[in-house]
């Protein structure tokens, strides 16, 4: 009984869940516009699919209500064609992906989108900001941090033809 292997097998991968197995390539149509309720009303006893289809089901709403948005509709088609995207590849690579602002509309969770919503905002303000100091601080300066001061000839050629204005 010296050195002798051990008859239980390890396992090495994880197990597979059989649900998304089956039904990633369903769910990842489920954003792909109208397609999400039908992929809903017909996968009614996959949860991954009905997950995946309540989210494309809020980002199909999304798109008909930013079509009567004035000025910004195009740059808001663009972020829910960006979150259609992002959700359609996590469901095909099996993913249980949670779209921001998109998830907490899927299950009704008003309180969700609210904190979502703060959280994207400050995103936005702090980068504006950031991007604000970036500009005020390269106007001063040249990219390599010297200062621009004119040469005298061409500071003389300015102040003439402005004189002669």
């Amino acid at each position: 009984m010296e050195n002798q292997p051990s008859t239980l097998p390890i396992q090495t991968t994880p197990p597979v869940d059989t649900d998304v197995h089956e039904n990633k390539d369903i769910a990842a149509l489920g954003y792909v516009w109208i397609l999400a309720i039908v992929v809903y009303a017909s996968k009614k006893h996959s949860s991954f699919a009905r997950f995946h289809a309540r989210q494309g089901i809020v980002l199909f709403i999304l798109s008909i209500v930013v079509w009567f948005v004035p000025v910004v509709n195009r740059f808001l088609e663009l972020i829910v064609l960006a979150l259609c995207v992002m959700g359609f590849l996590a469901a095909a690579q099996g993913h249980w992906k949670e779209l921001p602002l998109i998830y907490p509309l899927s299950r009704g969770d008003w309180k969700g989108v609210r904190s979502s919503w703060r959280i994207i905002v400050q995103a936005i303000v702090d980068t504006w900001n950031h991007l604000r100091q970036m500009i005020r601080s390269d106007k001063s300066e040249t990219p390599y941090g010297i200062a621009v001061q004119p040469a005298p000839k061409a500071q003389s050629k300015l102040t003439d033809s402005v004189s002669k204005q």
